[in-house]
């Protein structure tokens, strides 16, 4: 059968978005990129890397969590692996400092002590785990994290922007990620993966200033209670859409995320299929439309909302083109 006119006609925006975005992954890809072992190397790449404190990568930790409610991962050798390997891959695959916030007083600093007497590591531990009601859940015990992060860290202190991911989680195109806000969205005061329908906000990771945290986000921290079915999400949700004073866009590039969930021990893994980046970015772009309906304070320059409108107008073409070869 022949496909028509309209989707023959838009062919070419299909290959527009598939080479842009190989050309962007490849531009933006970590200049450091093999797999010897943590040593000397690697902190002399990023001493003459020039990346300089702009960015700080804030891991957040609690590897020995107790009887916190809503968690069923809780085995504590286990929990630390994770942490480790997860902490190893974002020394070796980026360029940009790293703050370990751990809230249940375990220290695991020793097998990265050359990256911490390099510069390139920062690692945060105190016990706040237990300095709450465990009925308020994880959730508040990571907002404490960074709250104790913004009082502690030097390297946040000297940052203008976190990038807070969840410390056993490995995001795959972090650098694509931090990339993108970095050279095309350095205005932009608050960045997440946002559902409005649900009113939720994904908290695996963020890119924040640190007015927003502060003001924002953690003025509102008391309300998080999982018990009550309130949680860092909602509460995350909520900080966006209230405030006046930010500029907020959502993550227009899919993450691909790796490593087991906390909550329900589930594999996090749903392929890096270009259908799924594509419906991905066209349900961000609809969702940041809603935002900027809503909040004429955050509403992009004309030339910015007419290229994200056209780019809007061809992945919908695109998924329709995929429907329909899907269809045949």
């Amino acid at each position: 059968a022949i496909p028509p006119r309209s989707l023959i006609c838009t062919l070419p925006f299909f290959l527009a978005v598939l080479s842009s975005e190989i050309v962007f992954a490849n531009i933006l890809i970590s200049r450091v990129r093999c797999s010897e072992r943590i040593g000397w190397t690697f902190c002399e790449k990023w001493k003459n890397s020039g990346m300089g404190n702009k960015y700080v990568i804030v891991l957040t930790a609690c590897i020995n969590p107790g009887k916190m409610i809503h968690t069923s991962l809780t085995d504590v050798d286990i929990r630390r692996r994770q942490y480790e390997d997860a902490l190893e891959f974002y020394l070796l695959q980026t360029d940009y400092p790293i703050v370990f916030v751990e809230n249940s007083g375990t220290d695991i600093s020793g097998d990265f002590r050359k990256f911490v007497d390099c510069g390139r590591l920062e690692f945060v531990t105190f016990q706040g785990n237990e300095e709450f009601d465990r009925k308020k859940g994880k959730g508040y015990g990571e907002a404490l994290i960074l709250e104790y992060a913004l009082e502690h860290s030097l390297f946040v202190h000297q940052c203008d922007f976190l990038v807070k991911i969840t410390g056993r989680l490995k995001l795959l195109n972090v650098n694509s990620m931090i990339g993108f806000h970095r050279y095309i969205l350095p205005h932009c005061d608050i960045q997440s993966e946002m559902d409005r329908r649900e009113r939720y906000s994904d908290s695996r990771m963020l890119i924040t200033g640190k007015g927003f945290l502060q003001y924002s986000f953690l003025a509102r921290k008391e309300r998080i209670d999982d018990s009550k079915g309130c949680n860092f999400e909602h509460i995350l949700f909520t900080s966006i859409d209230e405030q006046k004073d930010f500029v907020f866009y959502p993550f227009l590039i899919r993450p691909l995320w790796r490593g087991i969930s906390g909550t329900n021990g589930r594999e996090y893994w749903e392929g890096n299929y270009t259908s799924l980046k594509l419906a991905y970015f066209k349900r961000m772009l609809n969702c940041m439309t809603e935002y900027n309906m809503c909040h004429p304070h955050n509403k992009p320059s004309m030339g910015v909302r007419l290229v994200l409108g056209m780019a809007g107008m061809a992945v919908g073409t695109v998924l329709r083109f995929f429907d329909w070869i899907k269809n045949e």
